[in-house]
């Protein structure tokens, strides 16, 4: 077990390292800003599973669900962003506390009932993280609250 946890030390630090030195120009490429912290933990869980279901390495599911959640509470925080960027009219506490909510529901799922279906019910859980990342075209219309939150999210993640 001790290995797995270096293991995904090692990813998280090079994945974090990777981003934050192609973050600028990656944002460019996909069209939305990067926060390098929360691409560093996806990517760390998706390469763990990957290792884990391709049978290179066994990986313990109980490591791969915590690191699940800390997306899930990632995308949670996301909520303001998502409100803006979309333009929807639903509350921020709503928003926020749902998302905790289906998070931990698919995480529990994973961790206690059946993998394959924890993992369908994460999809919905990433697609809203997607949604919600702040894009970077400058010609978008950008409302006030919009530009506060690029700010908001530059400092958060570089």
């Amino acid at each position: 077990m001790l290995i797995q946890i270096f293991l995904t030390l090692i990813l998280m630090l090079v994945y974090f390292t990777v981003f934050y030195n192609v973050g600028i120009p990656l944002s460019k490429l996909i069209g939305r800003r990067v926060c390098v912290t929360c691409y560093s933990v996806s990517l760390t869980w998706l390469t763990l599973l990957a290792l884990q279901y391709s049978g290179i390495f066994a990986i313990n599911k109980y490591l791969i669900a915590v690191l699940i959640a800390q997306s899930a509470v990632g995308i949670s925080n996301l909520s303001e962003e998502f409100i803006v960027i979309n333009q929807v009219r639903v509350s921020q506490t709503l928003l926020k506390f749902g998302t905790i909510l289906y998070g931990t529901f698919a995480v529990l799922t994973y961790s206690f009932v059946l993998e394959v279906a924890g993992l369908v019910l994460v999809i919905p859980l990433m697609y809203l993280g997607i949604l919600s990342m702040v894009p970077v075209n400058e010609t978008s219309p950008i409302t006030t609250r919009s530009k506060e939150l690029l700010i908001k999210l530059k400092n958060c993640c570089g």
